[in-house]
C-alpha cells in the first residue's frame, strides 16, 4: 500500500534514466491524464535513477504532478521486484525505433500488462501484451491509461499475455542457441 501513496492504483517506470527513455513523454502523459481527464486515483513511480532523473523531477514539477509522481531512486533487486508485482500498470515510453524494450521484457515477466507509443520493436516483443499511442501522441498515451485503469480484465488479459509470451519465447531459454 505504501507504494501506492494513498491512491488506488500504481503505475511504474523502472530503468536507468537516460534521455533517450523519455521520461518527459510519460510525465507530459500523466499531467494530461491528470489536469485533462481528470483522474486522480493513480500514483506513478519512476523508480531508477541517471542522467534524466533531476530533469523529470523538475518537469513534474513544472506540469503541476509532483504530488502524483515519486522518484524514489534506484532500487535493489527486491524493491525493484517489489514494484513491479504492485503495480497494475507498466510505462514504456520509448520512441526508438529499433530499442528492443528491456523493461518491456521486465513489465512481462511479471504479468504487468503496459502503455507504450507504437514502435516497431516495442510492438514485436510486447504483441498484446502492451497498447500503443502513436509515436509522440501523449494524450493518446494518456487515455490508453485512463482506458486500461478502468478495465481491470483486460489488464489481467494483457499480463497474462505477456506472461505467457515471455515464458514461451522470450525467455532466456528461447532465445540462447541464437545468442550463444
Amino acid at each position: 500500500p505504501e507504494l501506492r501513496r494513498g491512491r488506488r492504483y500504481l503505475a511504474c517506470w523502472l530503468g536507468l534514466m537516460g534521455p533517450q527513455d523519455r521520461l518527459d513523454m510519460a510525465l507530459h502523459a500523466v499531467a494530461h491524464l491528470v489536469h485533462e481527464l481528470r483522474r486522480s486515483d493513480c500514483h506513478f513511480a519512476f523508480v531508477g535513477d541517471g542522467d534524466a532523473r533531476e530533469a523529470a523531477q523538475r518537469l513534474a514539477g513544472e506540469l503541476g504532478v509532483a504530488d502524483h509522481v515519486s522518484f524514489p531512486g534506484w532500487a535493489e533487486e527486491e524493491a525493484a521486484f517489489t514494484y513491479l508485482s504492485t503495480a497494475d500498470i507498466g510505462l514504456e515510453p520509448n520512441l526508438e525505433d529499433i530499442v528492443s524494450p528491456v523493461k518491456g521484457m521486465e513489465y512481462m515477466a511479471f504479468g504487468l500488462p503496459f502503455v507504450a507509443f507504437d514502435v516497431t520493436e516495442t510492438r514485436a516483443l510486447a504483441g498484446d501484451a502492451a497498447v500503443y499511442a502513436p509515436p509522440g501522441d501523449v494524450a493518446a498515451f494518456a487515455k490508453l491509461l485512463d482506458d486500461l485503469l478502468t478495465d481491470e480484465p483486460r489488464r489481467r488479459r494483457m499480463g497474462e499475455a505477456g506472461r505467457r509470451r515471455v515464458e514461451h519465447s522470450v525467455a532466456w531459454d528461447h532465445q540462447q542457441d541464437a545468442y550463444l
